[in-house]
Formats: structure tokens, C-alpha cells, sequence
């Protein structure tokens, strides 16, 4: 960005928030969303929740597992103990999949999965269905994303909707005020806020 800058190419931080005040950026709180996704599990009555997700180095990955420790903790909880942690090789179907095998190795299976995509997710529920495992009924599931086919999914998948359209219009937005106004243009860090959509694969209680 900043080789950008030198030959006056106006550019712009899309879902990467930016630590430089020479720049805008736009994104979404996914610090949040993993909080979100994790608080709606716990207050279902689950205690033992796995946290299914890609390689830790993605940065989005890194906030949602956050999202995730933070929530645990305002429940009085121990990360160490309360979640199990499952890292794939990537975000796919395939890994999530093959998740199962993690999943069932752990001597405290989780209750419920979050699951940092609905890819990741579909895998999951795909492995289960394979070994008789029903979804809500034996185990919760949500997943991040609300890609197209989230809510047609046997049982629907609960997710973590991301504001796409405001996202790509509101970076749109800023880049085109540099542009036309650079003279006179604030650079701003706009931070969006992801949403919890219940549906079947989350709605089942337990008792604690």
C-alpha cells in the first residue's frame, strides 16, 4: 500500500482494518462475530464447544477465535477447557469433513461446533450425517458467512451474516471521494457489525 502511495495510486483497506491513519479502510468486526456466534451456543446450555477453523494465521481467523475466548470468559468459563480447538489445513468442505475424526478423538466431544465458515460447516454436518449423528439433536453447528446455500441446508445452518453489500459500497464510497477530492478527503476506518442468524442447526437446549 504504501509502494501505492508513492506513485499517487489511491488505494484502500477492504476487510483488513487499517493501523495507518494515511489510509482508509472498511471492514467487519469479526472479533464479534466469533463472540456472537460463541454466546448464542453457550446460552443454548452447551459448556463444551469446539471451535473448527482454518490456519490460525489468517487474520480473520485469529479475530473470530478471539470473539470466541472473549465470549467464554464472560460466561465464567476457561477457554482451555470449555473449547476444542480443531485447525484444518484449509476451509473447505473436505477439511470440515474430515474434521470428524478430531472431533471424535477428543475424550470431552463438544457439544456444539462453530465452525469459522459455512464451508467448514457443510463438511462438518456432511461427516455427521455419515456416522448417524443427527444435527441439532446430538450436536449444534453454526457456521460464519450466510453463503447462498446456508439456509437451504438439512436442517438449515445457523451463521454470521457479513454486511457484503455495505462493505463494497462504503469502500466504493471513500475511493472515490480521494479521488475526486483528495485535497479536502478524511481518511476514516469504518468498522462494520456482523449479525447472528438462528435457524435449526443451533436451536436445540441442553441442560448444563
Amino acid at each position: 500500500m504504501q509502494r501505492a502511495r508513492r506513485h499517487s495510486i489511491k488505494s484502500i483497506f477492504l476487510d483488513h482494518p487499517s493501523r495507518s491513519p494515511d489510509f482508509c479502510s472498511v471492514a467487519v468486526d469479526d472479533a464479534l462475530g466469533g463472540d456472537l456466534a460463541t454466546s448464542h451456543l453457550l446460552s443454548q446450555g452447551h459448556r463444551r464447544l469446539g471451535f473448527l477453523h482454518g490456519p490460525p494465521t489468517i487474520r480473520q481467523t485469529a479475530q473470530r477465535q478471539r470473539g470466541v475466548w472473549r465470549s467464554v470468559k464472560r460466561f465464567g468459563l476457561d477457554p482451555q477447557t470449555a473449547v476444542l480447538n480443531i485447525t484444518t489445513s484449509g476451509q473447505n468442505t473436505a477439511e470440515g469433513e474430515a474434521s470428524i475424526d478430531l472431533l471424535f478423538a477428543s475424550e470431552q466431544r463438544p457439544t456444539a461446533v462453530f465452525c469459522a465458515n459455512d464451508l467448514l460447516a457443510l463438511g462438518l454436518m456432511r461427516g455427521l450425517a455419515k456416522q448417524g449423528i443427527r444435527v441439532p439433536q446430538n450436536i449444534a453447528v453454526v457456521g460464519y458467512d450466510d453463503v447462498d446455500f446456508a439456509s437451504v441446508l438439512s436442517p438449515p445452518l445457523t451463521t454470521i451474516r457479513q454486511p457484503k453489500y455495505e462493505l463494497g459500497y462504503k469502500a466504493t464510497q471513500l475511493l472515490l471521494e480521494e479521488i475526486q477530492n483528495p485535497a479536502h478527503h478524511s481518511h476514516y476506518q469504518v468498522l462494520f457489525r456482523p449479525e447472528l442468524l438462528v435457524r435449526e442447526s443451533s436451536l436445540f437446549q441442553r441442560s448444563s
